[in-house]
């Protein structure tokens, strides 16, 4: 492969196999594997506790030594796959197009990190290693991180730690597809739900048993019965027990984040997959909010507990990520065609599909 490495970015952090840290595998999706940065010397630490019993090396130790503008952050580095789009690129997108959207606090923050090809190369012998031993999903095998990237990027970690709960959850489609048929009876969301069900073309558990509408209806009761069933369908910690729950409810209902997504979601595509014009950037701004990811990271129940609900704003963190800008190309446009027509003309959206059961999930059914 042939590297497309530059002199470096004077003030851009930089990792490579001689820096002061270890890059342990955290998690990956379809285009990108995310990494822990744990110093050193945290780690030596962390052994001889091992050694002695002693288990007062903590999360926050991990960072301690380590570069400032690591800390509190994950690093995230592309895979090398045929619609990948080069981490400059959609940094600057990330930039222009996503920051502007949102307040700061709002949105996973995410900056350039120079990496090294020797760091690289490093990181795919550990997921050669993850493979060996079973650890990587059967449908992430034999694809690896890009050798000849130089960047990475370095974003807000949301993951739990000593004193803090996670969850991550999608909320796609917040608003009904301006597709779908008048007298649809599932919102887009629901309606794809339902066909994947019936073809088992998705994991159960990936499925999810929320009507994403529920999340910005007016009514607080009815917002409430969607709290359950996402948090319990969301990865990572169990945050769909009752004192969790108690506390997210005033915290999400009417926020500003839900509000403002749907808002945008609205606004930047008005017409919808079939007609709208696939190359315009409102529309794929519109189709990147409609699969991007809701971070929660909350207290741990026995400070959790105590928190009065005007306080809850300073102890949770409430982020979206999952937001490089989704390009059209590799098939994707077609796709997105493809599937809006399926849903129509196979009766998903009205109900009338073949083997049509009662809808008992979608907003729109039970308010019908």
């Amino acid at each position: 492969m042939v590297s497309t490495r530059s002199q470096s970015n004077v003030g851009t952090p930089r990792l490579d196999v001689n820096s002061p840290v270890e890059l342990e595998y955290l998690a990956e999706g379809a285009a990108n594997v995310i990494f822990h940065i744990k110093s050193l010397q945290f780690l030596k630490l962390r052994d001889e506790d091992f050694a002695t019993d002693d288990t007062s090396a903590t999360t926050e130790d991990s960072q301690s030594k380590i570069d400032i503008r690591f800390k509190g952050k994950v690093l995230r580095l592309k895979k090398s796959i045929p619609s990948a789009v080069p981490v400059l690129d959609a940094q600057q997108k990330y930039e222009v197009l996503i920051k502007p959207l949102f307040t700061k606090e709002s949105i996973v923050e995410q900056v350039l990190c120079e990496v090294s090809e020797d760091l690289l190369k490093q990181c795919n012998s550990k997921l050669k290693r993850l493979e060996k031993m079973g650890y990587r999903a059967t449908s992430r095998r034999g694809v690896y991180l890009d050798e000849g990237e130089q960047y990475g990027t370095l974003i807000t970690d949301m993951t739990p730690d000593d004193q803090h709960a996670s969850a991550d959850v999608k909320l796609k489609w917040l608003i009904q597809s301006p597709c779908a048929p008048a007298d649809a009876q599932r919102c887009r969301t629901c309606a794809l739900r339902a066909r994947r069900r019936a073809r088992a073309t998705v994991k159960e558990e990936e499925l999810g048993d929320f009507c994403p509408l529920v999340l910005t209806d007016e009514s607080e009761k009815v917002f409430s019965t969607a709290l359950e069933p996402m948090l319990g369908n969301a990865r990572g910690a169990p945050l769909y027990i009752p004192q969790f729950i108690d506390k997210l409810r005033p915290f999400l209902y009417k926020s500003y984040l839900l509000q403002r997504l749907r808002e945008l979601q609205t606004n930047l595509d008005t017409v919808g997959p079939l007609t709208a014009d696939t190359q315009s950037q409102d529309f794929l701004l519109a189709m990147t909010l409609r699969d991007c990811t809701l971070f929660l990271k909350i207290p741990n129940q026995d400070v959790f507990g105590s928190i009065g609900e005007k306080a809850l704003d300073a102890v949770i963190e409430a982020r979206l990520g999952d937001l490089d800008v989704k390009s059209p190309s590799g098939g994707k446009a077609e796709y997105w065609k493809k599937t809006e027509q399926q849903l129509i003309d196979e009766g998903w959206y009205t109900c009338t599909e073949q083997g049509s059961a009662k809808e008992t999930i979608c907003l729109l059914a039970s308010s019908s």
